[in-house]
């Protein structure tokens, strides 16, 4: 077992610095290299800078071949990570690569032809099924019958955040957060969707406002909220979720730090507090699982299920009908 990694960033915008504040304080990771595209200037430079590090490129085929490196961070742009986890996989590195894995949601299917082809140690970035008070209201509430998730957030930017085929918008975005909770804690995969979605604010006219109601294998209802209609008030938060069963009630609030727990009989709920934690939880996952050459808790097919909910759920809206959703069939489609 390795104890010291060496570490890649591939991509040195806002959401790298975020896991590099994380990964300064995590013992035996060294950040190592960097690399931007040519046409983001001095960015991976500036990050070498103030974190440290052997070198900075806009050369991917450097970084690919370079042995000294043991995991590789992707956190560039949606609709440019295919060709780097490509590289990367064909070099035999292990990647974590950030939520969603990719846009538009199609390019999905090439991305696993890539890891059939170039098995790697693969974790997709979902921070909040890390979050240590999901796990716990999973734990208490292990067989719900009905759930709800929503991600609420203040109008993006019109700008390329908005841009669907590169940000996303809010919905594909940060919606993919509220579908991978509900995922997880419904205990099932998702069987179908009815939805309805729209622009409401956005210039761009992408869909920036979704409800949708998804059926699960085991039972389960669960529905998804999502909006550029400002943060939760209150608890409510940005993040949040509540789920039923066997006259058991839980609330997750306060950005999931806050658990709010009514088992059957109870006059009143019991409360948990706790950090927002997943973030640095799901690295830590992910360098375990690089040291011990064990599988992630977070694979490559886990990180596209909320892609491929969001996505069923904008066709439902479209065409007004309920959609069925299997995973593994949509990914093994072709085009």
């Amino acid at each position: 077992m390795k104890s010291s990694l060496n570490i890649a960033f591939c991509g040195c915008g806002r959401i790298a610095h975020a896991h590099a504040e994380e990964l300064k304080h995590l013992p035996g990771v060294t950040m190592y290299a960097y690399w931007n595209r040519p046409e983001e200037g001095e960015l991976a430079a500036k990050m070498r800078a103030e974190y440290g590090g052997a070198y900075a490129t806009d050369d991917l085929a450097r970084l690919a071949a370079d042995p000294a490196i043991d995991a590789v961070y992707i956190c560039t742009l949606h609709n440019d990570r295919l060709r780097q986890l490509r590289a990367m996989a064909e070099a035999g590195k292990p990647v974590f690569m950030e939520k969603p894995l990719a846009l538009p949601a199609t390019v999905l299917r090439e991305m696993r032809q890539v890891l059939q082809q170039q098995p790697i140690l693969f974790q997709s970035g979902f921070k909040t099924r890390f979050n240590s008070l999901v796990i716990a209201a999973r734990e208490l509430l292990p067989a719900p019958e009905i759930l709800h998730t929503h991600v609420y957030d203040a109008l993006w930017p019109d700008n390329f955040l908005n841009d669907p085929l590169v940000g996303g918008g809010n919905l594909r975005s940060q919606g993919v957060y509220a579908a991978d909770t509900l995922h997880i804690l419904a205990g099932s995969r998702p069987v179908s969707v009815m939805a309805m979605a729209g622009n409401r604010r956005q210039p761009s006219g992408v869909e920036d406002t979704m409800c949708a109601t998804f059926t699960f294998a085991n039972g389960a209802i669960g529905s998804i909220d999502v909006a550029d209609a400002g943060n939760g008030a209150g608890t409510v938060s940005k993040f949040f979720a509540t789920m039923a069963g066997g006259d058991n009630a839980l609330s997750l609030l306060q950005r999931f730090t806050r658990l709010e727990y009514q088992p059957a009989g109870a006059s009143a709920p019991t409360v948990r507090t706790g950090e927002e934690d997943g973030f640095r939880r799901q690295s830590e996952a992910f360098f375990t699982a690089v040291r011990n050459n064990t599988a992630s808790p977070c694979d490559f097919t886990q990180g596209a299920i909320p892609t491929i909910m969001i996505d069923s759920a904008l066709q439902s809206s479209r065409t007004g009908c309920r959609v069925e959703i299997d995973s593994e069939e949509w990914l093994a489609r072709e085009g």
